[in-house]
C-alpha cells in the first residue's frame, strides 16, 4: 500500500518485491535481509529509515520527506540522494560502491560512515556543522567537506589512508581523535578543539599546531 499509518517491517524475505513510485510511512520503515529489493520508491516519505543487509538493493529514493533518521549497512547503491532536508542522523556501514555522498545544509546532523572503500567525495554546503563526525575505513577519501567549520561534539578520524587534509577555521567542540591517517602532514593553524586530543600512528604528520600540542593525551 503506498500510505502506511505505523511502521513498515520487511525481514528476511527472498521473494521480489516492489514498492509503489511514491509511498508514504509515517514512523519507520525498517528491511533486512531481503535479496529481491532491487529499488525503493521514487519518492519516500518516512520518519526513519533502517536498510541492512540487502544485496541488490542499487536504488535508493531520489527524494525522501520528513526523514530524520537514516541507517543503512551492507547495501551496493552507488549513489545517495542530494538535498535531504532535516536529516539528523545518518549512518552508513559497508557501502563499497558508494563514490560521493551530498549532504544538505545541517546544523544538527549525527554522521557516521564506515567501510566506504569507493567513497572519495562528501559534498556539503559551506558554513555547514555536525553535531559529532565519525569517519573509518574509507580508503580513497583524501579530505573533508570544505564547507565544514563546526563540529558541536566529538571528531574522530581512523584508518583514512588517504585522509591529505582537514579544512581550515574548523572549531571542535568535543574531542578530536586521529588513528591511522599515514599521509594527513599537518594539521590547520587555526584549528581549535574544546576537548582533548589523540593522534596515533600518523607518521606522516610533521606540523601541529602548539595548541593542540597542549591538548594531547
Amino acid at each position: 500500500p503506498p500510505h502506511i499509518s505505523g511502521d513498515f517491517r520487511l525481514l528476511f524475505n527472498e521473494a521480489t518485491f516492489h514498492f509503489p513510485t511514491r509511498m508514504a510511512v509515517h514512523k519507520r520503515m525498517w528491511i533486512r535481509e531481503c535479496s529481491g529489493i532491487h529499488a525503493l520508491p521514487e519518492e519516500l516519505c518516512v520518519e526513519e529509515l533502517h536498510i541492512e543487509r540487502c544485496s541488490k538493493l542499487q536504488q535508493l529514493p531520489r527524494r525522501f520527506r520528513g526523514t530524520t533518521h537514516i541507517d543503512l549497512v551492507c547495501i551496493p547503491a552507488d549513489s545517495f540522494p542530494a538535498g535531504v532536508e532535516g536529516l539528523q542522523y545518518l549512518r552508513l556501514v559497508n557501502a563499497p560502491n558508494l563514490k560521493t555522498l551530498p549532504l544538505p545544509s545541517s546544523k544538527d546532523l549525527d554522521m557516521e560512515l564506515f567501510c566506504l572503500p569507493g567513497l572519495q567525495e562528501i559534498d556539503a554546503p559551506s558554513g555547514s556543522s555536525f553535531r559529532n563526525l565519525f569517519v573509518s575505513c574509507c580508503d580513497r577519501l583524501k579530505r573533508l567537506p570544505e564547507g565544514l567549520n563546526e563540529i558541536g561534539g566529538d571528531l574522530i578520524l581512523s584508518r583514512l589512508g588517504q585522509l591529505e587534509a582537514i579544512p581550515p577555521r574548523l572549531r571542535i567542540e568535543g574531542d578530536l581523535r586521529i588513528i591511522s591517517c599515514h599521509r594527513l602532514r599537518s594539521l590547520p593553524e587555526d584549528l581549535t578543539v574544546g576537548g582533548s586530543v589523540e593522534i596515533r600512528d600518523c607518521p606522516g604528520l610533521r606540523r601541529v599546531p602548539e595548541q593542540i600540542r597542549a591538548s594531547l593525551v
